[in-house]
């Protein structure tokens, strides 16, 4: 299928289909590198010897149950971390929101060390580093939406904050 067969059938750009395809291929790529790659390197032959259960029982060993699992595990995660970031940048509604800038990461932390200080809950830190994530997420998004929020009006930098008819009766200079 050409990009503009896609593009005419789902309506996408020819770019980023482009975009898709190169980013997909680096991946492949960067995964066949890091079987390859190691304390006991494989040559193309072996790895794909290895992949499909022939050649040595060492290298399907070292592919099968160390490399392919580490891979797998490691792309899941970056996965999970680029579309949380995206979400929530999304749901603030801020490109430049990231965790450490709201404070998730602290109430993380604060949970953690909280847990492990106190000596309860050791074999939970992550479960409870989770929690305090999942409370500062909230409770920085409650603070963050207007319909919720401490302040009650958002400063017009075309109307004053104190109307005519709420400020002081000011005297000009025009009239001293």
């Amino acid at each position: 299928m050409t990009p503009k067969e896609y593009r005419a059938n789902t309506g996408l750009s020819a770019r980023l289909f482009i975009a898709t395809i190169g980013l997909c291929s680096a991946l492949l790529l960067t995964i066949v590198i890091s079987l390859a790659s190691g304390a006991v390197s494989m040559t193309p032959e072996q790895l794909w010897q290895a992949f499909t259960h022939r050649g040595e029982t060492l290298n399907q060993t070292i592919v099968w149950e160390l490399r392919l699992p580490r891979i797998l595990a490691a792309t899941l995660v970056g996965a999970a971390l680029g579309m949380a970031g995206a979400m929530l940048q999304g749901m603030l509604r801020n490109g430049l929101a990231d965790p450490f800038l709201l404070g998730i990461s602290a109430g993380a932390g604060l949970v953690a060390i909280s847990t492990i200080s106190l000596g309860i809950f050791i074999n939970w830190v992550p479960l409870a580093a989770w929690l305090g994530a999942m409370f500062t997420t909230v409770f920085v998004y409650f603070l963050a939406n207007p319909r919720n929020s401490v302040f009650t009006e958002r400063y017009n930098w075309e109307t004053p904050l104190l109307t005519r008819q709420q400020a002081p009766q000011q005297q000009s200079h025009a009239d001293i």
